[in-house]
């Protein structure tokens, strides 16, 4: 009940961004070590195998990307965690530009995210 519910606000976003009602944006965050394992290697004939690695891992990258089908990608990008402090600062630059939009035009932008896992 509660997907159908969900889903049935989506299509409406969806339908009332392509009839130019409203500016559709979609915002997920994911994280990525910089550092991976090798998980495919090769050798020349004849030769011996060798794996390298490097000695130190390095630190955790976040990216919290906010996409409009078909117009722009922006993103944020911090080394580490993704702290609801630049969570916040995303989001408040956001807020301007579909405010000067707004301001221009008249329509509105709606953000849609997934649970993000933004750590406070």
């Amino acid at each position: 009940m509660l997907r159908a519910r969900k889903q049935a606000d989506l299509d409406l976003f969806q339908q009332a961004a392509q009839d130019g009602y409203i500016q559709l944006k979609y915002l997920d965050e994911s994280g990525f070590d910089s550092w991976s394992p090798v998980s495919y290697r090769w050798s020349f004939v004849g030769t011996q195998k060798r794996q390298e690695q490097t000695l130190k891992r390095s630190r955790r990258l976040s990216i919290l990307g906010l996409w409009e089908v078909g117009q722009e990608m922006s993103y944020g990008l911090v080394v580490g965690s993704l702290r609801s402090a630049t969570y916040i600062r995303f989001m408040d630059w956001q807020a301007t530009r579909a405010n000067r939009l707004f301001q221009r035009t008249g329509i509105a932008t709606v953000i849609i995210q997934d649970n993000a896992s933004i750590d406070a």
